[in-house]
């Protein structure tokens, strides 16, 4: 759970850092120039590790009981209406 909160809560912290430190280089409509490379270079950073360190879209154990069994992941009641309708 506190990786699902950290992702949640990691937009709205970007915005807010966004608009406290870009005042800091921005005072003039010459610097925005200077904005776009100080955003760039932690972007970059961190596109970088991405490409670096993730390998796989699937994680090592499975996520729940039911992935662990082999379900499809369709509920129990659905599956049971949609082969009751036929």
């Amino acid at each position: 759970m506190p990786a699902a909160g950290g992702i949640s809560i990691s937009v709205i912290f970007g915005m807010g850092l966004g608009q406290c430190v870009t005042p800091l280089f921005v005072s003039v409509p010459n610097d925005i120039q200077v904005n776009n490379i100080v955003w760039l270079v932690p972007t970059a950073i961190a596109l970088v590790m991405v490409l670096a360190f993730i390998r796989s879209d699937k994680p090592p154990t499975p996520p729940s009981k039911s992935a662990e069994e082999g379900g499809d992941g369709t509920p129990y009641l659905l599956k049971y209406e949609i082969n009751d309708s036929h």
